[in-house]
C-alpha cells in the first residue's frame, strides 16, 4: 500500500493493482453499471500479453476489499478532523422546520397484511431506503426481512432524528396512516409537518389531500419523488444483489448510493444558482 498498491491477497500477493486503476473499475462498476465480467473483458482485450487469465477472479475479490477500506478510511477521517458526515446532506444542515401538523386522515387503506411476506427462498426480502426529499440525499438504508411496514420506517426516523435532531419534515406515501404511529412512538415529532409525495397526492380523496397534499403544506415546489430517481439510478444493481449474501449485497448497494450521494453533491451548488 505504501506505494498505491492493491495487493490480490493480504498474504501471498501474486498481482497487485494500482489505487488510480481501482478507482476507474469502481466508477465503472457503480456509476457506468458495469459487472466485473465486463471490466476483466474489456482490460483483457487491451492488455492480452500482460493480464493473467486469473484477472476476473482477482477482481471481483479486490474490488469488494477496496471498496470496504476506502469506506473504513474515510470514517476515520470525519473523526479525525470532524469532518460532515457522510450520512447528512449538506444543504439540509440548518433546516428549520417547526409548522403544526394538520388534522389526521385514517382513509387510505394501505400496507394491509395481506401485502406483508417475505420472498421465497431469499433472506432479505427487499432495502428500505430515505433520501432528502429536497436534494436527493441518500441518508439510511436498511435490510427489510419481510414487506413494508412500520417497523421499518419508524426505525429509519429515529436514525435521522438521531442526526438532525426533532426539526423534521417527513414525506411517505401514506403518511395519514403512518402519523398516528409516528405519535406514539416519538412525542417529539408529534407536530413535525408530513405530506404525500407528488406521485401519490392525487390518489387521495379531497379531505385527504387537503391535509396532506405537498402543495397545501409548507414546502415549496419539492416533489419528493427522489426515491424513484435513486432507484433509476441503481435499479441495474438488482441481479447482482439478489442473491449474494447479506455483507456483499450491502456492500454493493452502500457503494451504489455513495455514487449517486456523490452526484448530489457535486450539483448542490447548481441547485443554489437556480
Amino acid at each position: 500500500m505504501e506505494s498505491h498498491m492493491v495487493p490480490s491477497s493480504h498474504l501471498k500477493p501474486e498481482v497487485a493493482i494500482h489505487i488510480d486503476v481501482m478507482e476507474s473499475y469502481i466508477r465503472q462498476k457503480f456509476l457506468q453499471h458495469q459487472s466485473v465480467t465486463s471490466i476483466a473483458k474489456v482490460v483483457a482485450k487491451e492488455f492480452p500479453r500482460t493480464v493473467p487469465s486469473s484477472f476476473k477472479s482477482i477482481l471481483t475479490k479486490t474490488l469488494p476489499i477496496y471498496a470496504k477500506m476506502k469506506m473504513v478510511i474515510e470514517d476515520h477521517l470525519e473523526i479525525a478532523y470532524n469532518l460532515i458526515k457522510s450520512d447528512i446532506c449538506p444543504a439540509c444542515m440548518y433546516q428549520n422546520l417547526n409548522d403544526a401538523s394538520s388534522p389526521l386522515c385514517v382513509a387510505f387503506e394501505a400496507l394491509s397484511r395481506q401485502r406483508k411476506g417475505n420472498a421465497r427462498g431469499l433472506d432479505e426480502a427487499g432495502v428500505f431506503v430515505s433520501t432528502c426529499a429536497h436534494h436527493g440525499f441518500p441518508l439510511f438504508f436498511m435490510s427489510m426481512r419481510g414487506g413494508e411496514s412500520y417497523v421499518y420506517t419508524l426505525s429509519i426516523i429515529n436514525q435521522i432524528k438521531q442526526q438532525y435532531g426533532t426539526n423534521l419534515a417527513v414525506f411517505y406515501d401514506v403518511a395519514c396512516r403512518l402519523k398516528p404511529r409516528l405519535m406514539q412512538a416519538f412525542e417529539d415529532l408529534k407536530d413535525i409537518p408530513m405530506a404525500v409525495p407528488v406521485f401519490h397526492a392525487y390518489s387521495y380523496g379531497a379531505v385527504c389531500q387537503s391535509s396532506y397534499h405537498p402543495r397545501l403544506v409548507p414546502f415549496g415546489l419539492t416533489d419528493a419523488e427522489w426515491l424513484k430517481r435513486l432507484w433509476t439510478a441503481t435499479g441495474s444493481f438488482s441481479s447482482q444483489t439478489k442473491y449474494p449474501g447479506p455483507n456483499k449485497r450491502k456492500l454493493t448497494l452502500t457503494c451504489a448510493f455513495n455514487v449517486f450521494k456523490d452526484e448530489k453533491v457535486e450539483n448542490i451548488n447548481i441547485f443554489f444558482k437556480k
